[in-house]
C-alpha cells in the first residue's frame, strides 16, 4: 500500500452489490494510531524526552525535534496520493496519562515547527472532519479496495487471523442481544405513544431500554466484538449485556402481558414467558418448545 500510494482509499467492501452506492473513505497510517518515533512524553511513558524550546538551556531541542518531525511528514506524502493533508495521530493504547502535558507539549512543537521558514508545511491541531474535508478540497481520485483486509497484520509475520471465530460466546451473546433489543424496542415504541401511557411506564419502559442499548453499544468495541480481548475482559463485557437483557426484558414481559390480556383476553404471570432469539447454529434444544412439548397448552409470540 506504500509503494503504490493506496494508504487513503475508497473501501467498497459490497461492490459486487451495491457498487459505488456504499463506500467509506479509509485510511491506514504508517504507524497506526500511534503518536510519530521520538514523542512519547507522559508520566506513564517517557521514552523520549519532552520539547525543550530555550537556547539557554542545555536539553535545549527544539530544532531537532521540530526536523525530525517534519521528516516524518515527509515520509508519509511520500505514502500517500494527495500531497495537500497529512494526518498525524497523537496518542496510543495505554499510553498517555496527563493529558495537560501532552496538549503542552504538542503546541510547543506546533509552534516551532511553523517558525521554520524552509518548509511549505502548516502544522495544526485538527478534527477528523477538518481533515476529510481537507482531503475533499483535494479533488483526489482515489484508488479503491473491495476486499474485506483480512488478514490483518500489525507487524512482520504478526497477523490477526481469529477475528471472524475468537471468543465465540461473546459473539454469539451479542448477536442474541442484539436481535432481542430490535423487538423490545418495537413493542417500547408501541407503548410509550399510547395516549394514556403514564409517566412513570414510560420512565421505566426507557431506562430498561437504555440499559440495554449502553451494554450493547459497550459491546461494539473493536476489540469486544472481535474477541480479542483478554478473558476477564470478555466476561464483563457478556455480564453486562446480560444485566441489560435481563432488566429489559423484565419490561418487556410485562408490555407482552398486557397486549395478550388487552387484546387476546389471554392470562399470562411473567414468571411463564420464556425467550428464544432463534440465531444461526441453535438447534432444536435451545428453543423453550422442546421442554415444554409435553405441555397441554403453549402460547407463542413473535
Amino acid at each position: 500500500m506504500i509503494k503504490d500510494k493506496s494508504l487513503i482509499f475508497l473501501w467498497r467492501p459490497l461492490q459486487k452489490h451495491f457498487g459505488m452506492q456504499k463506500q467509506i473513505l479509509t485510511q491506514a497510517t504508517m504507524s497506526g494510531y500511534s503518536f510519530p518515533k521520538g514523542f512519547g512524553v507522559d508520566e506513564n511513558l517517557d521514552t523520549d524526552g519532552s520539547f525543550q524550546g530555550d537556547k539557554t538551556l542545555d536539553d535545549f531541542n527544539a530544532d531537532e525535534k521540530a526536523v525530525q518531525l517534519i521528516n516524518h511528514v515527509t515520509d508519509v506524502l511520500a505514502s500517500q496520493k494527495n500531497s495537500g493533508n497529512v494526518m498525524l495521530m497523537w496518542g496510543d493504547d495505554f499510553t498517555f496519562m496527563n493529558a495537560g502535558a501532552q496538549f503542552k507539549n504538542l503546541e510547543k512543537i506546533i509552534e516551532h515547527c511553523n517558525k521554520i521558514g524552509t518548509v511549505n508545511m502548516n502544522f495544526m491541531q485538527s478534527t477528523p472532519q477538518t481533515y476529510i474535508n481537507a482531503l475533499k478540497f483535494e479533488n483526489i481520485e482515489w484508488p479503491t479496495r473491495g476486499d474485506d483486509l483480512i488478514p490483518y497484520a500489525s507487524d512482520p509475520a504478526r497477523y490477526w487471523t481469529g477475528i471472524y471465530s475468537s471468543r465465540p460466546g461473546l459473539k454469539k451473546s451479542l448477536r442474541d442481544a442484539s436481535t432481542q433489543f430490535g423487538g423490545h424496542s418495537h413493542i417500547f415504541a408501541r407503548s410509550v405513544l399510547k395516549l394514556n401511557q403514564t409517566e412513570e411506564r414510560i420512565n421505566d419502559i426507557m431506562d430498561a431500554n437504555f440499559q440495554l442499548l449502553d451494554a450493547l453499544g459497550v459491546g461494539q468495541h473493536h476489540d469486544a466484538s472481535t474477541g480479542t480481548v483478554k478473558e476477564y475482559v470478555a466476561n464483563d463485557f457478556t455480564n453486562r449485556i446480560q444485566k441489560g437483557l435481563d432488566v429489559s426484558r423484565k419490561v418487556y414481559d410485562k408490555e407482552i402481558i398486557d397486549i395478550l390480556a388487552s387484546q387476546f383476553g389471554f392470562t399470562a404471570k411473567p414468571e411463564s414467558i420464556q425467550h428464544c432469539t432463534g440465531s444461526q447454529n441453535d438447534t432444536v434444544h435451545d428453543c423453550p418448545m422442546e421442554a415444554n412439548k409435553a405441555k397441554k397448552e403453549i402460547l407463542v409470540t413473535v
